[in-house]
């Protein structure tokens, strides 16, 4: 899947340039074909991001350093800028976090990418007067975080396969992000890295929630 989605960019840049320089042509339309060169160009650098994103996760699994870090509080920052997400697309966004400290034994940096993840992705399935909400608890040794959204949902055909590398849901999801298909893989492998999990429930034009568990931290 790798080589035909990095082919896929590369024809496209490669083939806007070459089109801009057939003949001369007007402000706009070299304004038009600059845009298409500079998304493809993103879209790529988004990939390779990703693509070393998990394979520093594969190859540095155990020099991974963890640390106690208090969940609720960590939230409560990731939640501002999932808040900045939603305002800007007219989303309804409410948290629910626990009242008591939440300690896990994490990466920081790692857990916020996993939760950034998800929301991101649930700000980008879901359409303008919808609702994402943000949800901590804890019970039976883990720390269970929900988030849930309004949006277009996942069809049941695409739901088993959505955590695996490179795979691109059905073509109205699709053409929705026009992402690589690496996210949830990237968030799966962190979840798995903290001896955590992560599933997804959904029904098509209903939205999605997505249910991450992570140990807690051994009382002291």
């Amino acid at each position: 899947m790798l080589p035909t989605t990095s082919a896929r960019l590369s024809h496209l840049i490669r083939a806007s340039a070459e089109l801009a320089l057939r003949r001369s042509r007007t402000e706009d339309e070299y304004r038009e074909a600059l845009s298409h060169i500079l998304t493809s160009a993103e879209e790529t650098t988004h990939l390779i991001e990703n693509l070393l994103v998990l394979a520093r996760a594969d190859a540095a699994a155990a020099d991974l350093h963890f640390e106690s870090i208090e969940l609720v509080s960590r939230l409560e920052k990731i939640a501002e800028e999932a808040g900045i997400l939603t305002v800007a697309k007219g989303i309804q966004f409410r948290k629910e976090l626990s009242a008591r400290p939440v300690r896990i034994s994490a990466n920081p940096a790692a857990i916020e990418r996993l939760l950034l993840v998800v929301l991101e992705n649930a700000v980008k399935y879901t359409p303008p007067g919808g609702r994402i909400e943000l949800v901590l608890s804890n019970g039976a040794g883990n720390a269970r975080i929900e988030i849930r959204d309004t949006g277009i949902g996942i069809d049941s055909k695409d739901l088993p396969h959505i955590f695996e590398r490179f795979y691109r849901a059905d073509p109205a999801r699709s053409r929705e992000s026009g992402g690589s298909g690496l996210g949830l893989a990237i968030a799966l492998r962190i979840a798995e890295l903290h001896g955590g999990s992560i599933d997804a429930q959904s029904t098509l034009g209903s939205g999605s929630t997505f249910r991450i568990s992570l140990p807690l931290a051994p009382t002291p």
